[in-house]
């Protein structure tokens, strides 16, 4: 029987000769590596297999390709658990569309003088990317390669067992932004079971805090009840807070039902000022 010395020293001889196999090959490493992964959700062992399903979704963008790929495999566990693993990285935002984020919100911003023109349209810009990004439960946060340019904490969506999901985050980055995730958006009759679950499934919070650049805090609008005949009702946008020694842009969650004398708006507590942003944002055009 193979010891746990001999396994360990078979490993250490593989990882040695690894680089040389992979020159030949025209792989990189990190490629290899998530292709042996992708090999090994098809694997006979049930925990190999739960294991590197686990360290692809760590992964995340760079091994979209590989699991692509794995669709066509005849493997039909490896198949199984590529088309899984592939719904999750839909929602996980990539290097590229946090640079891009980073970049809609400069333009936006250095666009206007107008404090209530840049507010619309950084609510518009997050909403869009937290539509794409935001996770299936609970919340995620991402930073920019660089650890400079940017911090994003995305509150999952309300269902109805549950509340949509506050943001929280503290970052030194440029742009450190916390979006709450959305109230629930329910049609009532096509709710299995009593509707007074619906209640609970609020909007979420959002809390950023940049210790030295711009904070965005994008809270959840409403729960908005639809019926056959319309709005039936709905619920309180989210509160939102942005500290900032420099601009604290803190968008509060909308009453959706648009019936609501005054509007049921979260509240929100920013700070700062969108001139002090704009001079922040100036050297990165030139």
């Amino acid at each position: 029987m193979t010891t746990t010395w001999t396994r360990c020293a078979l490993v250490a001889i593989a990882l040695l000769a690894l680089p040389l196999q992979l020159r030949a090959q025209g792989v990189s490493p990190d490629e290899a590596h998530i292709r042996k992964l992708v090999e090994q959700l098809g694997d006979n062992d049930p925990d190999t297999r739960d294991k590197a399903q686990a360290e692809l979704a760590k992964i995340g963008a760079p091994a979209v390709p590989a699991l692509r790929e794995a669709l066509r495999s005849d493997d039909l566990e490896r198949c199984s658990r590529a088309k899984d693993l592939l719904a999750i990285l839909a929602h996980i935002p990539g290097e590229a569309d946090l640079v891009a984020l980073a970049e809609s919100l400069r333009k936006a911003f250095l666009a206007t003088e107008d404090d209530a023109v840049a507010r619309d349209h950084a609510r518009g810009i997050l909403a869009e990317f937290a539509k794409r990004f935001s996770p299936k439960e609970g919340s995620a946060t991402y930073t920019t390669q660089d650890k400079e340019t940017l911090t994003i904490c995305l509150g999952s969506a309300a269902t109805t067992k549950v509340g949509g999901s506050n943001a929280q985050v503290k970052a030194d980055t440029r742009w450190v932004i916390a979006i709450g995730g959305a109230g629930l958006d329910v049609q009532l009759g096509g709710l299995p079971g009593p509707n007074d679950q619906v209640p609970d499934s609020a909007a979420g919070n959002a809390d950023a805090e940049a210790t030295q650049g711009i904070a965005i805090a994008l809270a959840g609008d409403g729960l908005l009840l639809r019926t056959a005949g319309g709005i039936a009702g709905g619920g309180r946008g989210g509160d939102a807070k942005a500290q900032s020694p420099v601009y604290g842009l803190a968008l509060e969650g909308k009453d959706r039902t648009g019936s609501m004398v005054p509007p049921n708006d979260g509240k929100s507590e920013g700070s700062g000022d969108l001139e002090s942003a704009r001079k922040l944002l100036v050297p990165s055009t030139k």
